[in-house]
Parts: structure tokens; sequence; C-alpha cells
């Protein structure tokens, strides 16, 4: 996929000690992400083949565990429901993995963060930390996890926040 061999030619050329934040190289799609991003896809086996086949199951996986940990099934209507918004979902899915994109993983970091703010706020400050540095407009779910929480729980999100800014 496009977006896909975009990550593993940035990576091989890092690995080949060049920058892989050239335009000039690859013009119609660039390699946009953050260093930590190239570090991830460094860890994906070397064959293409093979890499893809790694991430592209690692992001089914994280789009089922993320109907798992996000939605509660009280009730078989809700299982329904939820299977109608994945039949109308279908389509966006399909068109995710084709391209080889990172929204069902950032999916998955973003209903687990918002899973455990009420429990867990500082670990899902970490989460949600991430999500900024794979792509900036997602920092605005920081604002609802915020509201989300009450006065000493509010500041250990941010410091799972700030925490995860730093590492990244």
């Amino acid at each position: 996929p496009a977006d896909f061999a975009v990550y593993v030619q940035a990576w091989e050329w890092v690995r080949d000690g060049q920058n892989p934040y050239l335009h000039e190289l690859r013009p119609l799609s660039p390699f946009k992400y953050s260093p930590a991003i190239l570090r991830m896809i460094g860890l994906l086996p070397s064959e293409p083949a093979q890499a893809w086949a790694f991430f592209s199951s690692f992001c089914i996986m994280s789009l089922m565990a993320s109907l798992v940990i996000g939605a509660s099934y009280r009730s078989w209507k809700k299982v329904w429901l939820l299977g109608v918004g994945l039949l109308l979902a279908w389509k966006g899915i399909l068109e995710t993995l084709d391209y080889g994109q990172l929204e069902l993983i950032i999916l998955f970091i973003a209903v687990s963060a918002a899973a455990l703010v009420r429990r867990y706020p500082f670990f899902a400050g970490l989460l949600v930390g991430t999500l900024p540095w794979i792509k900036l407009p997602w920092i605005a779910l920081g604002l609802p996890l915020l509201l989300a929480c009450r006065d000493k729980k509010r500041r250990m999100l941010i410091s799972g926040f700030l925490l995860s800014c730093f590492i990244w």
C-alpha cells in the first residue's frame, strides 16, 4: 500500500543515514510523521511483504480490541447497532487498510485512553499523549478527557500527558 510504502522507504533512508523528510525525493506523498514512528516501523520485519502482513494484522487486532474495550454489550440491541455501525464504516475501514494508514492503531490508543481515564488517569494521559506525536489534530482528544476527570485525577492525566510528550 502507498502510505505503508512511504513508512518503509523512510525507515530505509534513516537506516542508510539519509533524511526521511526530504520532499524532493517523494513529492507526492512525503513522510510527515514523528521520528518515533520510524522507530516503530523499524521494529517490523525487514522484508516488505512480511512487514505489511504484520502491520495489517496488528491494525485489524487494534480495531477488534477497540470494539471490545470501547463498547458495552448489555443487550442484543447494542450488539446489533454495533454491527450496523461496522457495516456503515466498512468502506472506510477497507480504505484505511488499503492505503496502509495508522488510523486503526490511533483509534485503539484513543479508545484505550478513554476507557482508562476515570480509574487510571495517569496511564490514560500516557496514552493520549502519544496521539499528537502520531497525528497532531488528535491533541483535541485531551479536552474531553480533561473534562471527564476531577481535580486530583486531572493533575494525574496532565502529568501522564506531559511525560508521554517528553518520552516522544
